[in-house]
């Protein structure tokens, strides 16, 4: 190979490095891209729970937030309630409630009951290792429409630690039946 070669050809790599990298350097770096974390909902009592599950000799209960595609948080709760006693436990809607994080307490009721074409018991009775799955509204975060339909708010239950207290009938001692309350303390973060 001649001397005229090699340097024709040492001239031609060098003028593509330089062509690549002015190129490269007219072409900004993309933006890093941040994403926003899912919220979640944690049980802060009566033990802490970074799941939002509890379980004694008569329940497990696990709850939910419900987290818009937009990551707001809606105004309801999921909740799945198992019995793990060997009695059947019943809860009462109407002895159950939700603290909102401003300090408000109000009644919380079943989705279903919203969309529901009769009258609802406000009692349900769980028999032994059955199983309820629910979805908890405040009552104050649900706007009705004139024709029968309802949307709930947003950007409520996110504001600070909230409760939710069940009324659940269990078997007490010598058969007996009584109502525990179970008072959860959650937070979305």
């Amino acid at each position: 190979m001649s001397n005229s070669n090699t340097t024709l050809i040492l001239f031609g790599v060098a003028v593509a490095a330089l062509l690549i990298g002015g190129i490269a350097m007219n072409h900004p770096a993309p933006a890093p891209q941040v994403s926003t974390p899912q919220k979640s909902l944690e049980m802060l009592a009566p033990v802490y729970s970074e799941k939002g599950i509890y379980q004694d000799d008569a329940i497990h209960v696990s709850f939910k937030a419900l987290i818009t595609s937009d990551n707001q948080v809606e105004s309801r709760i999921s909740m799945w309630l198992h019995n793990v006693s060997a009695d059947a436990i019943v809860l009462e809607w109407d002895r159950c409630s939700l603290q909102l994080p401003n300090g408000n307490t109000v009644h919380v009721v079943p989705a279903a009951w919203l969309t529901a074409s009769t009258s609802v018991p406000h009692v349900i009775t769980i028999a032994p290792g059955g199983d309820l799955f629910a979805t908890l509204i405040p009552v104050t975060e649900i706007k009705r429409a004139t024709d029968g339909t309802y949307t709930v708010s947003t950007e409520v239950l996110d504001k600070g630690p909230f409760f939710i207290t069940l009324a659940i009938e269990t078997a007490g001692d010598n058969c007996a039946r009584i109502v525990r309350y179970y008072p959860f303390r959650l937070i979305i973060r």
